[in-house]
């Protein structure tokens, strides 16, 4: 029973560092390509559905180096989870 509430923590702790909501008023400084490296970027798109949201992930690693942004699109109502890419400020943000 122990090693269950252990594990509950460890998903909960997981979740609570590296997943990040984005507010639906912020969508206009972010964009995400679909390599970390891509010219090409798309902007996120907004949704009349409010189950519709989306999820930064970063990965934080042991070493130096960039830290990816991975961008996620979540619909609560069907418990789907789909990667887009990478995510990234806009240009004319910084």
């Amino acid at each position: 029973m122990i090693w269950l509430l252990v594990e509950l923590l460890k998903k909960f702790l997981i979740h609570f560092v590296c997943l990040n909501k984005l507010e639906v008023k912020n969508f206009d400084e972010y964009q995400y390509s679909i390599n970390e490296t891509d010219e090409k970027a798309f902007d996120l798109q907004r949704f009349k559905n409010p189950d519709v949201r989306y999820y930064a992930c970063v990965i934080d690693k042991n070493r130096a180096g960039p830290k990816p942004k991975l961008l996620f699109r979540l619909n609560l109502a069907y418990n789907y989870w789909e990667e887009l890419g990478y995510l990234r400020l806009k240009k004319s943000s910084l």
